[in-house]
């Protein structure tokens, strides 16, 4: 009987612990599991935030993915994919193809701009380790040339910082960048505190928009704002300059230090036949399952679950993609043993 073979695309958070899950579960068996990923390290993304600031490393919040999974029936191939053929049930990489009985499609997010006049061009992000240590560069270097500017615009645009987006990220961010600044002016800098503007702009009239628990988000605005944090609701965003940005069209806020942390999209990845939206989501039922389609499971940033009991969308965090991992591979398993194959 043909070996069975399951293929995992993305090293993030669903794809790291789906494969994770599945090693675990099909140990000892000749089910072969293999995971397709650009890099060849896993990033602990919700920390990007700490080495930003500098409270870590960049080396803390990776790991050589090869040292994260390592089972006989393991393989792990580091490159891009430029295709999906679901009808030849197979994968097309940059270098060679590769079929599949069972497929995982976790290809996780890029930053979403919105096609915001001068958004992606000005601002920074934060999705990768390069983009914390621009932040952190950006942070430090703004810090030192206050010192040493002696107009009293260009000092107000240096000491200003604006994040754009007030979900966890931003918060998250937004807190430690409040400290790390705080810490600097104690030991490294002698600059006046009260110059320094920190900024949130949210498009909507609360933070951490995807809570259900005000009580939470009503101690985290009160925590933002007694650091001196603050909060612009109702506010979008539409046009952003190399030293100055624009909301509702008519407010302009001077800053030579603006992130983005407003929102992701879907990566883009060719498929036969095109199966994803127009927004390049992958449509799944309750069971992960791709719509439409056999034994195609999607699942993070990725994927499209509407959660029937909290009557909304699955936002994109990475509890929410590690908790589908394992949804995931139990019902990869149980297809797996229903078919009496390998176990």
């Amino acid at each position: 009987m043909k070996e069975k073979k399951i293929v995992i695309l993305g090293g993030g958070f669903g794809g790291i612990y789906t494969c994770k899950y599945l090693l675990k579960k099909l140990k000892n068996t000749k089910v072969k599991v293999v995971l397709i990923n650009k890099s060849n390290y896993f990033v602990f993304t919700p920390m990007l935030h700490e080495v930003a600031t500098g409270g870590l490393n960049a080396y803390s919040s990776i790991e050589p993915i090869r040292e994260v999974l390592n089972a006989q029936n393991f393989r792990f191939i580091r490159c891009g994919v430029n295709k999906i053929d679901f009808n030849e049930k197979k994968i097309y990489t940059e270098e060679f193809s590769v079929t599949y009985d069972y497929l995982v499609i976790s290809i996780g997010a890029r930053t979403n701009y919105f096609n915001i006049s001068g958004a992606e061009e000005n601002t920074i992000p934060l999705k990768t380790i390069e983009d914390a240590s621009r932040i952190r560069k950006r942070i430090v270097t703004s810090l030192e040339n206050s010192l040493i500017v002696s107009d009293q615009d260009k000092l107000k645009q240096l000491l200003t910082f604006v994040i754009i987006g007030a979900g966890p990220t931003g918060v998250e961010l937004a807190a430690e960048i409040e400290e790390f600044i705080s810490q600097n002016l104690k030991y490294n800098f002698k600059i006046n505190k009260d110059l320094i503007k920190i900024i949130m702009i949210q498009s909507g009239s609360k933070i951490m928009s995807h809570l259900s628990d005000e009580k939470i988000i009503l101690l985290t605005k009160n925590k933002l704002e007694s650091k001196g944090i603050k909060i612009i609701y109702n506010s979008k965003v539409t046009k952003v300059a190399d030293n100055y940005l624009i909301i509702n069209n008519k407010e302009k806020i001077y800053s030579n230090n603006i992130i983005w942390t407003a929102g992701v999209t879907p990566n883009i990845i060719n498929t036969v036949p095109k199966i994803s939206d127009e927004k390049n989501y992958f449509h799944v039922n309750k069971f992960l399952e791709v719509k439409n389609l056999k034994n195609v499971f999607a699942l993070g940033d990725c994927a499209l679950f509407y959660d029937e009991v909290k009557q909304q969308n699955a936002p994109a965090l990475a509890q929410v993609a590690s908790e589908q991992a394992k949804i995931a591979s139990d019902n990869i398993v149980s297809l797996i043993d229903k078919n009496g194959h390998a176990i």
